[in-house]
């Protein structure tokens, strides 16, 4: 699990959380706060995952622990899952700083996905063995649609 529990002391406090927490386990009967914070803490990789994936060797650190967890993205996916928490419980109850940092949250991986900023980690590398994508670990990432220009004259 890539948060754990007192990772979310940045966002709210411990007293709320634990609030929140009993307050979904008391509406979705036969599941434990270890289950909730599992299953946002997972979603959240995911949704990170399926933004940075594709630019980034984001799989990694995912595995991280403590102090060598990327603070950028444990960030992002602290947003993502309170914000997620959130959504198991009655609509009315969603603080809009909560709606706010989630929806900040995903314009930021949007904004990622499409090169326009870099997270301090590595560049996803292809593996390939075929021609056709062997050229793609050695190129720039060109942002826009401009045509590459020809030097020649």
């Amino acid at each position: 699990m890539y948060i754990i529990k007192t990772d979310y002391r940045s966002r709210i406090l411990t007293e709320l959380l634990n609030a929140i927490l009993t307050r979904i386990i008391d509406e979705e009967q036969g599941i434990d706060e270890v289950e909730i914070l599992a299953d946002v803490s997972k979603t959240s990789e995911d949704i990170i995952a399926g933004y940075a994936g594709k630019l980034y060797d984001i799989v990694p650190e995912f595995s991280k622990t403590a102090g060598n967890r990327n603070y950028q993205i444990l960030n992002w996916a602290i947003n993502i899952a309170l914000y997620l928490l959130y959504q198991r419980i009655e609509d009315y109850d969603v603080p809009q700083k909560v709606i706010k940092n989630y929806d900040d949250t995903i314009d930021d991986l949007q904004k990622r996905s499409t090169g326009k900023f870099n997270i301090n980690i590595p560049p996803y590398i292809h593996e390939c063995e075929s021609e056709e994508c062997a050229d793609e670990n050695n190129t720039l990432r060109r942002i826009g649609t401009a045509k590459m220009r020809s030097h020649t004259i």
